[in-house]
Formats: structure tokens, sequence, C-alpha cells
């Protein structure tokens, strides 16, 4: 999928930034996605559509200039105009790079939730400032997000394919 967003450029290269007004923000909330639509078009919010909400960001990535943050503190906000669908509209998104940010984003939000504790001493983690990584200050254990390539591969002998 990312080679379906050529020419913009990708970076997932961890950065200590705050968000700007064109910034991104991905506010999950379990298996949806706040966003709205205008014609055959999926608007996510910026981050100048949140100045009078208290949440907190965690910086996710770039796609050219822009950078993507995910909503970590209030699920419960509401914006005009937005509303949560479930993240099954991906797979009908025309915008191949709005489609491949949010699924990316949904990833980085899973990791996230599901790594908010020590999986050896329980204690809470702590995000690092230099890096996309989890640490514990208890007992150093880092976690790092996990990834998980695979291959299909499909051999083909006399008109036949065998896998």
């Amino acid at each position: 999928m990312i080679q379906e967003i050529y020419p913009r450029v990708y970076d997932n290269s961890y950065k200590k930034v705050e968000p700007n007004d064109n910034s991104i923000i991905f506010l999950f909330k379990g298996r949806e996605l706040l966003l709205k639509r205008e014609e055959n078009k999926i608007i996510y919010p910026c981050f100048v559509e949140f100045a009078d909400k208290e949440c907190k960001y965690q910086f996710l990535f770039s796609i050219d200039s822009t950078n993507y943050f995910l909503s970590t503190s209030n699920n419960d906000v509401e914006l005009e105009d937005y509303t949560f669908e479930d993240i099954s509209f991906f797979r009908e998104a025309k915008d191949k790079e709005d489609s491949f940010a949010a699924i990316t984003a949904y990833q980085l939000y899973l990791w996230y939730k599901d790594n908010q504790y020590c999986g050896r001493c329980k204690s809470e983690l702590k995000h690092s400032d230099k890096e996309r990584m989890l640490y514990c200050n208890e007992c150093n254990n880092t976690i790092y997000p996990k990834i998980s390539p695979a291959v299909i591969v499909g051999v083909i002998h006399q008109d036949k394919i065998f896998g």
C-alpha cells in the first residue's frame, strides 16, 4: 500500500514535535475513527479544530510536510460535522494516502493502547522522548512496535499453482 501514495513521502521516524494548526489528529474510539465526508472525500480533523479541547497528543508520522498525531486523552470529544465511523471504511476510500495514514494510525493506536503497563513488573510505561519506544522506569524493560512482515508465494508449474 505504501507504493500507492507515491509521489507523497511517508516518514515514520519519531520526532519530538507539537502539533500545529494544520496537523492531522486521529481520534479513535475502539474500532471507530472521527472523520467527516464531503462528497467522495474523507476528511480528518486538524489540530486547530481541537483548540478548545483538553487533549494530549502523540506524534505518529508525517506525509510530506504534514504531521499526524494521535489524540490520547479524551474519546468523548465532539466536533461539528464529524462523526465516528467504523474503520472498515478504509477499504472503500478513494484516496489511498488517506487510507494508508488512517490504517497506520490505527495500528499505532492499538500498540499504545495495548502497552500501557510493563509485562514484567506491571508498572506504568513511559514514552521515550528520543524514539518510538515505551520503557519501564522500574525494571528497565523497553517495548517497540512489532513488525510482522508477511510474504505470499505462489509456485506455478505447468499451468498449476502450488502453495
